[in-house]
């Protein structure tokens, strides 16, 4: 296949500057179906046209046309046709670039259409190619001279912007003439012998220049050549192709390929890109070669290029399966193409290198070095665009002489592995893939007549026929089953073959007894070791005939089995009548055994295929790696720690254990049976949590059980519990309701108890009673102990009981009940003002007044107590007492005392009146809350008669001055002051 590839076209040493220009060509080659087919009938050709014109639209009859498949590689040269006036040739049908080129035109930079040809295309051109002339504004004349004489057959050549290459060869005189595009062009001149010549040129209208051109030197120093021996090991590697690219101009270089397995390529100052290809070797890419500067020469370590051999040539490998949802009629076609590193892709940026480099870009652009995934995803586009490379498979297959046609739309392409580093290693896969369709119709049970036309170098085409189908023949070496299946055929040459509709028998084996076996999947079972194994094949069946043989495999020779109730050992001739086989294994295995059976039927017909059961017989005992113990803890933030314990175990009470086993086995371990001597019964798991509710000493068992009832137990363990549970305190209810001062009360504590599961909950506890009055805590009083404890309290109050209970661990539990003691509550209920009332209180004036004072509590006020009147003033700074009244024989319970009084008071103003009952504490109450009344007053100040009429006075007075007045005016003309006056003056003079 590589050959097709490779070789199905080579440029001319004429075309090969061309060709530098139009790397570019968007052709990537339909990754797997790469060669011409073999034995291609002539029926299957179609005749592509092409139309060649300018920018007038004239026809050019004078350009050079020729298509490349783009699947194959298979280049076809296009003739001029006076009569039709384009250029045509007879192709395979298929998908084609094509390309052209004229003197004195541009070429294009890529092939001008991706075209699929077929054998009915219409009578007329399916392309018209448009070429631009070359602007031939300015004449160039260069003149190649030794510095003494011409030199005739110079190679000249001229780059410019545009992808311009202008080559000429010298004539006898040492002249080249171009007609070019003015501008800055590149000027090469090589010559055999002669230091190659570089120079950029200015052309305007018309250039003439002359090129002196020097011998090379005898030394490497200055030669300005690659030179160097190309080897893989100690091979040299033959059949070179050479690619260089100037770095400093941006152009290709000419050169020829090397077919001796070293390089001298004559070149010149400039900076290079070079890559070396070899059939059957890794591209050997070498960036950055500096000629400008240094010695101006390049030589490799050693002397030697180094190339890597191809470690994986490419191959094809084709599926034809005609068993899709449409049947044989809309077969689907893939091809798997795994390239290597010479394979070459059609409508890649560049055409040449290995995979990645055609594909990575136009050499050498930006980024070449490294494949994008856009990149890939354009190639796979590309090879999509091409469509398959059978159109209809006339030329490669067909069933019953009849040929399938591919479905638009129904071809994809993929492709793996493509992406990465260009110098990197890589065996990309293309996997192409295509459905048909045709107008087959088959009849019922119709033979098929099936016809491979045509194979690729270095492919396998694999046929896929429903499964109910039958491939006849022996093909030898062109073709073979996969794994003894006759619906599929391996084909590796060109062939026919018939296949019909098998009805072949269908084996059933199904697993029916063994006592202790176990169903692992379905299909897959452990027994144990010794025990009886049914195995059936009673399901097996014939669609038309009797099943004759049973053909029993993988059984062990160490197997026994039973024939007429007769245990014998196991034979395979003796076991071949048996539809049924009773089988004792007498030896462990360590792994599953595949024992199958595929049946034949009457006609000879073996079933296709074979049903099978797996199975494993199992006499091992588990085997316990590893047992811990650990304590669990419940952490706030809601996960768990677990502390390990070491033996001997010590844990506390109803902690949270976590047993935890790993054990092997042979089989399957199917149960971890764990058993605690604290009667709780048995727990199954591997990973299990117990608790322990009562202190003690336990033991632990532990027993593995697989899945055919093989068992192992460990060996005993204890762990100590440890007592950490207080003790419930029960304090019940005290039955008194009113209790008094002096009253017995019974303390009982004889529901309390301490909480375990088993057991006498009462035993070893003891009991400790104490007191405190309710908010004074830190005064306790101890008053006895015992399980029931009489007590009278000798003042009266509200008090908290406590009761201690201890267990044998000295493990304290503590309750308490609260507990009323009755006894006197005297308070004052009342201050009444009975004369003057409250509101007309006067100093100096008698003042009447009555005290309700009332023992509200549930005992006599007994012994003598004082109520005593007191008053503040307005500063509250200090009481003083003002009356006081005692009841020298006390107050009985729920009677009332009026205290009535009378007092002068001898102050006025604001004051607070307070009325205290027993101020001097001489009796014991349930509550002083009460004992004290206060009631604000107002003592007014009394006044005199005359006092109470001072406004009178003044009325008099201004009375009398008025009448003054009146008289001396009227008596004596004056105002009255007039005598005082004098008078003063007088006394004065």
């Amino acid at each position: 296949m590589k050959g097709h590839i490779t070789g199905g076209y080579r440029m001319s040493k004429e075309t090969y500057a061309r060709m530098l220009g139009i790397f570019v060509m968007l052709t990537l080659a339909l990754a797997g179906l790469l060669a011409i087919p073999a034995g291609a009938s002539a029926e299957g050709t179609a005749n592509l046209k092409v139309l060649v014109k300018n920018q007038k639209e004239e026809n050019l009859d004078s350009a050079m046309v020729y298509a490349v498949n783009v699947h194959t590689g298979m280049k076809y040269d296009l003739e001029w046709s006076d009569v039709e006036g384009w250029f045509e040739a007879d192709v395979v049908p298929g998908t084609y670039q094509v390309y052209a080129s004229s003197e004195g035109y541009i070429s294009p930079v890529e092939p001008q259409m991706v075209l699929s040809v077929t054998g009915d295309n219409d009578d007329v051109p399916q392309i018209i190619i448009k070429l631009t002339r070359i602007d031939n504004s300015a004449n160039v004349r260069i003149q190649v001279t030794d510095g003494v004489d011409e030199i005739e057959d110079a190679e000249v050549h001229l780059f410019g912007d545009g992808d311009v290459h202008l080559k000429e060869m010298t004539t006898p005189k040492g002249w080249a003439n171009f007609t070019t595009p003015n501008g800055i062009l590149h000027l090469l001149v090589f010559s055999q012998g002669k230091l190659a010549h570089s120079e950029e040129i200015d052309v305007n209208n018309t250039y003439t220049s002359t090129v002196a051109l020097d011998d090379e030197p005898s030394s490497d120093e200055g030669s300005y050549r690659i030179m160097g021996l190309v080897k893989s090991g100690n091979v040299f590697v033959p059949g070179l192709s050479l690619h260089i690219w100037d770095a400093t101009f941006g152009h290709m270089v000419p050169t020829r390929a090397a077919e001796d397995g070293a390089l001298s390529i004559p070149l010149y100052p400039a900076t290079f890109h070079l890559l070396v290809e070899a059939e059957g070797y890794e591209p050997l890419w070498i960036p950055g070669i500096d000629l400008a500067g240094g010695d101006h020469y390049y030589r490799p370590h050693n002397n030697t290029f180094e190339m890597t051999a191809i470690s994986t040539e490419e191959s094809l490998m084709t599926t034809i399966d005609l068993t899709g949802d449409g049947g044989i009629v809309e077969p689907v076609i893939t091809t798997v193409w795994t390239l290597d590193a010479n394979s070459r892709l059609y409508g890649t940026p560049c055409g040449f290198g290995s995979p990645r480099m055609q594909a990575s870009g136009r050499f050498y652009t930006a980024d070449w070095e490294t494949l994008e995934s856009d990149e890939v995803r354009a190639t796979e586009d590309t090879l999509e665009g091409f469509g398959p490379t059978w159109i209809t498979t006339d030329d490669m297959f067909s069933v019953n002489g009849e040929a399938f046609t591919a479905v638009a739309d129904g071809y994809s392409v993929m492709i793996e592995d493509l992406l990465g580093n260009i110098t990197d290693s890589a065996n990309p896969v293309v996997t192409m893939e295509c459905g048909y369709t045709s107008e087959l119709v088959l009849e019922e049970d119709e033979t098929l007549r099936v016809e491979v036309l045509s194979v690729f170098d270095d492919e396998t085409i694999e046929v896929i026929l429903p499964d109910d189908y039958e491939i006849l023949g022996d093909f030898g070496d062109k073709a073979e089953f996969p794994d003894g299946n006759t619906s599929r055929l391996m084909v590796k040459e060109p062939l026919e073959f018939n296949a019909k509709k098998e009805k072949r028998p269908v084996a059933d084996l199904d697993f029916i007894s063994s006592k202790d076996s176990y169903k692992v999947e379905d299909k897959k079972y452990i027994v144990k070791l010794d025990e009886n194994v049914t195995l059936s094949a009673k399901s097996s069946s014939d669609p038309v005939g009797t099943i004759v043989e049973y053909h029993w495999m993988n059984i062990p020779a160490s197997a026994f089995i039973w024939i007429d109730d007769e245990k014998v050992p196991y034979e395979a001739d003796l076991a071949m009548e048996l539809d049924e086989i009773v089988i004792q294994f007498t030896a462990n295995m360590g792994s599953y055994l595949n024992i199958s059976i595929q049946v034949k039927d009457s006609s000879g017909l073996l079933s296709s295929e074979k049903d099978w059961i797996r199975i494993m017989a199992d006499g091992a005992l588990p085997v316990i790696n590893n047992y811990t113990v650990s304590v669990v803890t419940e952490n706030d933030d809601g996960t768990q720690s677990r502390e390990l314990l070491d033996e001997p175990y010590e844990v506390d009470e109803d902690a949270k254990i976590e047993f935890n086993v790993s054990a092997t086995d042979n089989g399957v371990i199917v149960d971890h049976i764990w058993t605690f001597s604290d009667g709780s019964g048995s727990v199954n798991g591997q990973i299990i949590t117990h608790r322990f509710n009562d202190p003690g000493l336990y033991n632990i068992s532990l027993k593995v059980k697989d899945a055919v009832g093989n068992e192992r137990e460990a060996g005993n363990r204890t762990i100590l519990v440890r007592d950490i549970t207080p003790p419930m305190s029960v304090i019940k209810p005290f039955e008194a309701v009113d209790i008094k001062v002096g009253d017995d009360v019974e303390f009982n504590g004889s529901q309390s108890y301490d909480p375990r599961t088993t057991g006498d909950l009462k035993e070893g506890l003891t009991y400790e009673w104490s007191y405190y009055e309710e908010g004074d805590e830190e005064n306790v009083t101890y008053i006895g102990q015992g399980e029931v404890f009489v007590f009278n309290f000798t003042k009266p109050g509200i008090f908290m009981v406590n009761l201690t209970v201890t267990d044998e661990a000295g493990i304290k539990g503590w309750s308490e009940r609260r507990i009323t003691i009755n006894g006197v509550n005297l308070v004052v209920e009342n201050i009444e003002f009975i004369k003057p009332d409250e509101n007309g209180l006067k100093k100096g004036e008698k003042t009447k007044m009555s005290i309700l004072v009332k023992n509200i509590g549930k005992v006599d006020a007994e012994g003598s107590f004082d109520i005593v009147l007191y008053r503040v003033g307005k500063d509250a700074t200090k009481e003083k007492e003002m009356k006081r009244e005692t009841l020298p024989d006390g107050l009985a319970a729920g009677d009332s005392y009026y205290w009535n009084l009378t007092f002068t008071p001898d102050f006025d103003g604001e004051y607070e009146l307070i009325v205290r009952v027993d101020p001097d504490n001489e009796i014991d109450e349930d509550s002083e809350t009460d004992n004290e009344l206060t009631r604000p007053v107002t003592f007014k100040e009394t006044k005199s008669s005359l006092a109470q009429y001072w406004y009178v006075i003044p009325i008099i007075i201004i009375i009398l001055l008025v009448a003054y007045v009146i008289f001396m005016k009227y008596s004596r003309g004056l105002w009255g002051y007039e005598p005082i006056v004098d008078w003063w003056n007088k006394r004065n003079a």
